[in-house]
């Protein structure tokens, strides 16, 4: 009798559980805000001054530089506070991929949509990077919002303790 005892119990005991410790979402988004505000707002007047000026310009220069910046702080800014954040790499590479494949399939369609409103005589035409431009902005701000919306968010562990509470962090490694 035992016997069928500690056999009935082998094969239908299961292992005990802990309970999940209680965890909030934390968001870290409006880092990510303040980073993409400040790169737009470097990269968008280099764009400008870049449609103003004139070739070999010291204006000209300065434009490239003010765009390159911006748009560097644009691609790479969120990633590294991704990382700073305790974040897998993995959300970084995501945030790198929407940023440059995102922005650029809509900057593509622009092009694309600047392209159809020139004449096909017209070699200087400035349609195709106004449409690449603005198509570019709209993609950044499109981008920028899915990336601080889903996924600028981290898992903290709040766990109870005597007097009050223990706050910490929990990862994806």
């Amino acid at each position: 009798m035992r016997f069928v005892i500690v056999i009935l119990l082998l094969v239908y005991a299961t292992p005990a559980h802990a309970d999940e410790p209680p965890t909030r979402v934390e968001s870290y988004g409006n880092t990510i805000l303040v980073l993409d505000a400040i790169a737009l707002g470097v990269a968008v007047p280099g764009v400008i001054g870049l449609y103003l000026t004139e070739r070999g310009s010291a204006g000209r220069v300065l434009s490239i530089i003010a765009t390159s910046v911006g748009g560097a702080l644009y691609v790479y800014g969120a990633p590294l506070v991704h990382n700073a954040k305790q974040r897998t790499k993995d959300r970084s590479y995501l945030s790198i991929g929407m940023r440059v494949l995102g922005t650029g399939l809509v900057a593509a369609v622009g092009a694309s949509i600047g392209e159809l409103k020139c004449p096909a005589e017209d070699k200087n035409c400035r349609d195709i990077a106004t449409g690449f431009v603005i198509a570019a902005g709209i993609g950044a701000v499109a981008v920028s919002a899915i990336d601080i919306k889903w996924v600028a968010k981290r898992r903290v562990v709040v766990a109870p303790s005597p007097g009050g509470a223990v706050v910490g962090l929990d990862g994806d490694f």
